[in-house]
């Protein structure tokens, strides 16, 4: 317990409200997307709290007249895959072949890069940098950073240039919608963050 941060270094880090992007893009979702014809998805690069997203919007999210807001566990694409990737990729499976990318609400998580970097000193998944459990995360220009992820292997300058160029892939996501949303407010501010992801979607928190 002596560990956990304080509610004073919270706010000192991360502010006293939630901070999503995207929320001016909700109205145009709801206006082009028919309400039984709406998904979330999650998505996001590893270690920053995709599946507590899953979770969290399967238990407390619902549609217009429904007791559920359909809620996939990705993207069609894949919730690690970049942005960029959206129309040129589909996961393999038959789920997620058929559904039109303009009905999938992308809700993006995005992690401090500090403590993103430190969580992947203890899960890697299939991201390969030199380093040393002594030396992890070395984080410097010039040590490169690989990863594989969906049907393409991608390579960065550092894990810093990894961090910046996956999550601007869907900061400039140019007119279509989505919503990015940092890890560390569905930790502190879960319902809040909730209910303004139902929102977006035309949905409702559960009672």
């Amino acid at each position: 317990l002596q560990l956990l941060p304080t509610w004073n270094d919270v706010v000192k880090l991360y502010g006293s409200q939630s901070k999503l992007v995207g929320l001016e893009t909700c109205s145009q979702f709801q206006s082009t997307v028919l309400p039984q014809d709406r998904f979330l998805a999650p998505a996001g690069f590893f270690n920053t709290g995709t599946n507590l997203l899953y979770t969290m919007l399967m238990n407390n999210c619902k549609g217009k007249n429904t007791t559920t807001m359909l809620t996939h566990f990705q993207v069609p694409w894949g919730k690690h895959v970049p942005a960029s990737q959206r129309s040129k990729y589909r996961i393999p499976k038959e789920i997620y072949q058929s559904i039109p990318t303009e009905n999938v609400l992308p809700i993006v998580m995005i992690r401090d890069p500090y403590t993103f970097f430190a969580s992947l000193c203890r899960h890697q998944y299939s991201v390969h940098w030199p380093h040393t459990d002594i030396s992890c995360p070395n984080v410097w220009e010039g040590r490169p950073a690989r990863a594989k992820l969906g049907n393409r292997s991608y390579e960065w300058a550092s894990l810093i240039h990894l961090w910046n160029q996956w999550n601007s892939e869907y900061y400039d996501y140019g007119e279509k919608s989505r919503l990015m949303v940092r890890m560390e407010d569905l930790l502190f501010h879960p319902k809040s963050v909730v209910k303004k992801i139902c929102h977006c979607a035309g949905g409702s928190l559960t009672e």
